[in-house]
């Protein structure tokens, strides 16, 4: 045998290595793309970029995604279609999403000296193959027979056997749950949606079932639900009725164009507006001040306006969404 052919054994063990790490990838990947299209994350959104950026990065160490918003918005991977790049606020927002529908985990760190702060991200591989795994039961379309306690139970029991599923997977080593991660927070369920639309919505029944027939998450109306809670009454009961109505897996829980149209602010609505305004101003100067947030709601209230201090946030939150 020459000396070349000594160390064939060697290559092909290697090789057999890289292509093992191959197919563990691919299947994770397929396993998280998966669960991003369950939790309703439109594939064309900065959420799933952001997703697939942290598995890209990571999947070769199991650790963690520890770049600034800036960074990652420059990045080629995050920009959009046309080419442009996204703003670091709306990393931060992609961030929030993928926490919420349990696909990463995120820790702050900063750097000492510098003055710089972080978030480390991560994918949390337990709970993506819970989600992976267990909506596979429950997302047929065809709800009309059912009531809706009926689905209740049925997602209720999918849902606690994807995590028995995870923890066996994760404690028998598969290769589909390599990382030592513990589960988080539960998959949100359709009671739990039920119940906070049943909130505001007396005739929730058509609502709920057109977000099951389109197959959009129930973390996905909880999201709606909590977008509606914070504008303060902006929006009327019934507006939170007609955008479930129109709940898409392509629509984001958080675009605006999804919702009605929202009236300019009149009376005493506009002078609180018009009062954060000036508060903010009034703050860029003086950084040792209390939050503007803090000094508007007591101005707000000295002056009888506090009732309208949530709705005042929130329109200034709907004009930083409706810039970036």
């Amino acid at each position: 045998m020459t000396e070349q052919g000594s160390f064939q054994p060697l290559w092909k063990a290697a090789d057999d290595e890289q292509q093992a790490k191959d197919r563990l990838h691919a299947r994770q990947l397929a396993c998280l793309e998966k669960a991003l299209d369950l939790s309703g994350i439109h594939r064309s959104s900065s959420a799933y970029r952001l997703a697939r950026l942290v598995f890209h990065v990571t999947k070769n160490t199991g650790g963690v995604l520890s770049w600034t918003a800036e960074r990652i918005a420059a990045d080629q991977a995050m920009r959009l279609a046309n080419g442009s790049e996204i703003s670091p606020r709306s990393v931060q927002r992609a961030a929030a999403q993928l926490r919420r529908a349990g696909i990463i985990q995120q820790a702050t760190n900063s750097e000492a000296g510098r003055g710089v702060s972080f978030a480390a991200r991560s994918i949390d591989w337990r709970h993506v193959a819970a989600i992976a795994e267990g909506e596979q039961a429950v997302t047929a379309r065809a709800t009309d027979s059912a009531t809706a306690r009926a689905i209740d139970r049925a997602i209720d029991r999918a849902t606690a056997s994807a995590t028995d599923r995870a923890t066996a997977y994760a404690n028998g080593g598969s290769l589909l749950l390599p990382l030592n991660q513990e589960p988080k927070t539960p998959i949100t369920t359709w009671k739990t949606a039920r119940g906070k639309v049943c909130k505001w919505v007396s005739d929730w029944v058509p609502p709920l079932k057109h977000c099951q027939v389109v197959g959009v998450s129930p973390d996905y109306v909880c999201q709606v639900v909590d977008l509606f809670e914070q504008a303060g009454g902006l929006w009327p009961p019934g507006g939170l009725r007609w955008r479930l109505l129109r709940a898409a897996p392509e629509i984001e829980p958080d675009r605006l164009d999804a919702w009605p149209p929202i009236a300019e602010p009149t009376g005493e609505e506009r002078r609180a507006c018009e009062m954060l305004a000036n508060v903010r101003q009034w703050c860029q100067d003086k950084p040792n001040a209390d939050p503007p947030e803090v000094i508007f709601r007591r101005a707000a209230n000295d002056k009888g306006l506090g009732e309208l201090v949530d709705r005042a946030l929130f329109r200034e939150r709907l004009a930083d969404m409706a810039q970036v």
